[in-house]
């Protein structure tokens, strides 16, 4: 099944949503505009390499199309960009336009794509790919520790300005 986001701020966020809060409350960081503190400081470097928000960025502003499934399934793929880490302790899986960082009390139902995992650390391929509109395909792969963390956030989706 596919599910549809707009990418506020040319860009989307995929995050445990209790593991970030966890993270704000034990570093004393505000809740409400996270995306200072993602771009502005070594938390947004932190919290990624310690798999709990892994952003997409550098993305036209448009609708794209989420799946969760298999990159052997998708038809006209554009980039595989793996090495991501996800901490997938709680099984929880939230994306969201990354402009919903500026203002975390706007993120809502329809705003937000949630999803439930089973518990447990994660690698993490995104895939880009255009079939008559954009989007992603998100494939959790288990492991059994935390993995190496070599993804790269200078990664150009393919998508075109």
């Amino acid at each position: 099944m596919k599910y549809k986001l707009f990418a506020e701020l040319n860009g989307f966020v995929i995050y445990n949503p209790l593991l970030l809060e966890d993270y704000l409350d034990k570093n004393s960081l505000d809740k409400k505009d996270v995306f200072k503190h993602f771009t502005e400081t070594e938390h947004g470097d932190i919290i990624t390499r310690e798999g709990i928000a892994i952003p997409i960025i550098g993305l036209p502003d448009d609708y794209y199309n989420f799946q969760i499934g298999n990159k052997t399934t998708v038809q006209n793929k554009m980039i595989d960009s793996s090495g991501w880490i996800f901490n997938g302790q709680n099984g929880i899986v939230r994306i969201i336009g990354i402009g919903y960082f500026k203002d975390m009390s706007a993120i809502n139902e329809i705003n937000s794509l949630n999803f439930r995992m089973e518990e447990g650390w994660k690698e993490l391929s995104i895939i880009s790919y255009y079939d008559d509109e954009p989007g992603f395909i998100l494939e959790f792969e288990a492991a059994d520790h935390k993995p190496d963390f070599s993804g790269d956030l200078e990664t150009n989706y393919g998508f075109e300005w």
